[in-house]
């Protein structure tokens, strides 16, 4: 995986000189990438009919986040670095897309969660702590994709585009139980567009997405500590790390088809896309040498998306996106269905720039967006877990010029989350003081009920030289402060890059 990350990155190094670079700052950067909306979709191909200004993009950083107002299974202190990039390139008439991407973090005062990298909620089957102890982890992931556009062909009514991306996580314990977790992937996807005439173009993308895991769960000194294997909702199978009993290694198996449409519609003041995708796949879930942990979760996932440019200059944008994620969590050897659920994820933003030109710049941004996440998680025996929450949100930005070689970009973005209809119904046949039902999803019941005021703000100062070289420093910081819950929690970063 690390080799793929540095083929691209080496990629990304050796074209440097082969396209005249247009894209010198972060405002440019931001602006170049947000007017191109087959960028922006899930068919690459689409890029050949962009006019994208060609650019590099390197970065490293560091980031730290502290406080108690998190999920319930995350940590309370966390640092971490890495390091990306990205880039479009012109090569032989072909369009080059490639991005990669390495992060690093220590994770302190975690709780529960002891072998995945992350949590989620249409995965249920992992192993935890059976316990409120704090505890250390650490977690690394690595990750790569490259994407070749071929030139619109046949009187520039075609192009296909084939991408290929690599992804590796993993996350790692030690103390009195040990836990190492590791799991890498991969997604091929061919894509298409038809160009119908000047103002109407359609396209197709496929995908097939594969990934493999290990867990491995034992104990520091090979005594037996007790751990539970995570079944949904408060349910669980107790089990034993380390020992003649102790669990043998975990194994996932994920595959994912999927295919999305486009319409693109293009007219002198204006630019439409509309896009619809469905992807189905499935985790299959087990311990190895014929172990008692067993379990699948098949899904089915539905997105729409909207994207419009129009105004003077294309100096306004819309994003409309919702993603219905339907799926089925099937337990044990018999295959029967235990539960079901239901995430929905959805997004309004609407953004106005202003002093924009004939190319990427801009004097100021702003504009106001609104997020939405809904929950309905069941199982069949009338345990379940609900959650809405609403979170609309406001920002502005000022790109300062200083002569030719300077530029500073300030931004500010602050919202209020509203949450309703959050409800935990434990089993009822577990005891009143049992830990994962009473505690784990109890906290993370309270965590989802809060109401918080969210505000981030954001500096990006680059230090152009010459014609092909910009340096830049950004500093980022963010704080959520709930309303009707304790704690707060604060998040920093700052990164060093190069646009060459």
């Amino acid at each position: 995986m690390k080799k793929a990350i540095l083929s691209v990155i080496c990629l990304m190094t050796a074209v440097a000189g082969l396209s005249a670079q247009t894209v010198t700052d972060e405002a440019s950067y931001q602006l170049n990438k947000a007017r191109d909306l087959w960028y922006n979709s899930a068919n690459a191909a689409g890029v050949a009919k962009g006019d994208m200004a060609p650019w590099r993009n390197l970065s490293a950083g560091y980031n730290l986040g502290k406080g108690d107002f998190t999920d319930s299974w995350n940590a309370k202190s966390q640092t971490g670095y890495g390091a990306s990039g990205d880039m479009l390139t012109n090569l032989g008439g072909f369009k080059l897309l490639a991005d990669a991407t390495f992060s690093r973090d220590e994770l302190e005062q975690c709780m529960y969660n002891t072998s995945m990298y992350d949590v989620r909620w249409d995965m249920p089957f992992y192993v935890a702590m059976n316990t409120r102890e704090r505890f250390p982890m650490h977690r690394m992931r690595a990750a790569a994709s490259l994407s070749a556009v071929s030139p619109l062909m046949l009187n520039d009514r075609f192009s296909i585009a084939l991408s290929g991306s690599f992804d590796y996580s993993k996350a790692w314990r030690l103390g009195s139980v040990t836990s190492d977790y590791a799991a890498p992937g991969f997604e091929v996807s061919p894509s298409v567009i038809v160009v119908i005439d000047d103002n109407n173009t359609l396209g197709i993308a496929a995908r097939y997405t594969k990934e493999t895991g290990t867990n491995v769960v034992s104990t520091g000194d090979g005594t037996s500590i007790e751990v539970v294997f995570l079944q949904g909702l408060g349910y669980y199978m107790p089990r034993w790390a380390g020992g003649n009993l102790g669990m043998a290694p975990i194994l996932y198996s994920t595959d994912s088809k999927g295919a999305s449409i486009q319409y693109n519609h293009k007219a002198d003041a204006k630019e439409w896309l509309a896009e619809v995708s469905l992807d189905t796949g499935s985790t299959q879930v087990a311990e190895s040498d014929g172990g008692r942990a067993k379990g699948a979760v098949n899904r089915y996932v539905t997105k729409a998306d909207i994207q419009g440019i129009f105004g003077e200059n294309r100096s306004r944008k819309l994003d409309l996106n919702v993603t219905y994620n339907l799926f089925y969590q099937l337990n044990g050897a018999s295959g029967t269905a235990q539960g079901q659920g239901s995430l929905i994820d959805g997004g309004l933003k609407y953004t106005a720039y202003t002093g924009t030109g004939a190319g990427n710049c801009f004097n100021f941004m702003m504009g106001a967006g609104i997020d939405i996440s809904s929950m309905d998680l069941s199982r069949v025996t009338n345990t379940s877990f609900k959650a809405l929450s609403l979170l609309p949100y406001a920002f502005v930005g000022k790109n300062f010029r200083f002569a030719e070689a300077h530029s500073l970009l300030a931004t500010l973005n602050a919202g209020y989350n509203f949450a309703m209809n959050t409800k935990y119904t434990p089993p009822a046949s577990l005891a009143a003081g049992d830990v994962i039902a009473n505690f784990m999803y109890d906290d993370e019941a309270d965590y989802l009920h809060a109401y918080y005021a969210r505000i981030t703000a954001e500096v990006t100062y680059t230090f152009r030289i010459g014609d092909v070289l910009s340096l830049y420093a950004r500093p980022r910081g963010g704080y959520i402060k709930p309303m009707n819950a304790d704690g707060a929690r604060a998040m920093c970063d700052f990164a060093l890059g190069v646009i060459f």
